[in-house]
């Protein structure tokens, strides 16, 4: 039993022994192989430096190259320009001698023609006579017609001017007749009118003993409020004439004063100007612009939305303590709508609003 396990022991020993070379071996394998990589990872890491230094060198040999082809580049455009500039200067002696050289070929042919042409020009030298003789004669009759061309346009020319000239007097003698008939016509047709108002108003007028007269008017007292303007107020009747014109000057106590019913004027006297109505006392600051204008252009006529035409007939007055003991005023409010009528009070106000 000892000698067995003796033996066991000894096999034992023997395998540990095995074991424990082998484990050396591979350690030295091992360790071998990573001196092997250490050294491969050493060289390859010197061949990139190696490599790295190279493309540092050949990008520097590039940015001379470069700069190289730059300087030729330049001197061959300096080059270029150069021999552009000499083959200019050669085309243009070139182009001299070619003309000098012309010059003489066409010499050297037309002295050829000239002998060669001297017979043929005295053999005709009767012809040409004969021809320079027709020749002057058509000159002649034509210088003859241009003379009596040019005579009949003068003619025609003073009697084309005599023409105009008395078919402009004719026209303004026409015009100024024609101004005059309208003038007479219109004189006449207002004193038609005024005769019909004024028997229509001796028809209509009444007297009686003891009346006393009781009125209702609207005003607008501007006095002072809107200085330094003055407006232009133009009182205008239903028949279109312009009774009142004048401008208004910012007062203590002065005041527009207006009828408390509604007015009207025709289409006709609202498209009439305003400095030619018959009786019409205006001056020509009336004027809008230099131009004409016309009722319906004041700031007291316009067109209602009906289609009628309002009218607002305005005068001056003085607000003073007469027209306050004449008058019982109410301001803000109408007493009473039958006296005054309220179209007649939104038109007053809207006049008012156009002339200031």
């Amino acid at each position: 039993a000892a000698k067995t396990e003796a033996s066991a022991v000894a096999a034992h020993e023997a395998t540990v022994h095995s074991l424990q070379s082998e484990l050396t071996d591979s350690k030295a394998v091992r360790c071998e192989k990573e001196l092997g990589l250490v050294m491969e990872a050493e060289e390859r890491n010197q061949i990139v430096s190696e490599m790295q230094e190279r493309l540092l060198a050949a990008a520097a040999e590039g940015r001379r190259s470069a700069e190289r082809l730059q300087q030729l580049e330049a001197e061959i455009r300096d080059r270029a320009q150069l021999v552009d500039e000499l083959s200019r200067k050669l085309e243009e002696a070139g182009a001299e001698k070619n003309i000098g050289f012309g010059k003489r070929l066409l010499d050297l042919d037309s002295d050829a023609e000239d002998r060669s042409a001297e017979a043929e020009v005295v053999d005709c030298s009767g012809c040409l006579e004969d021809l320079r003789e027709r020749l002057d004669e058509r000159d002649r009759e034509t210088a003859e017609l241009r003379a009596q061309l040019a005579e009949a346009s003068d003619n025609a020319a003073l009697r084309i001017d005599r023409l105009e000239s008395l078919l402009e007097s004719r026209a303004v003698a026409a015009t100024e007749l024609l101004a005059r008939l309208e003038e007479t016509e219109a004189q006449a047709l207002y004193s038609v009118e005024n005769d019909a108002q004024l028997q229509t108003s001796l028809q209509a007028v009444r007297v009686y003993p003891g009346f006393t007269e009781r009125t209702h008017r609207l005003v607008f007292p501007f006095e002072d409020k809107f200085a330094p303007d003055m407006p232009h107020l133009l009182t205008i009747v239903p028949s279109g004439v312009v009774e009142n014109s004048k401008v208004l000057e910012p007062q203590k106590e002065k005041g527009l004063i207006g009828f408390a019913y509604p007015q009207s004027i025709s289409d006709e006297f609202a498209e009439s100007p305003v400095d030619q109505q018959p009786g019409t006392n205006v001056d020509s600051s009336a004027a809008v612009n230099g131009s004409t204008q016309l009722l319906r252009d004041t700031a007291f006529v316009w067109r209602r939305q009906d289609g009628t035409n309002a009218l607002v007939q305005a005068w001056p007055t003085n607000l003073n303590e007469k027209f306050r003991q004449d008058f019982e005023i109410s301001e803000g409010v109408n007493p009473d709508s039958a006296k005054f009528s309220p179209q007649a009070v939104s038109e007053f106000q809207e006049a008012m609003v156009r002339l200031f």
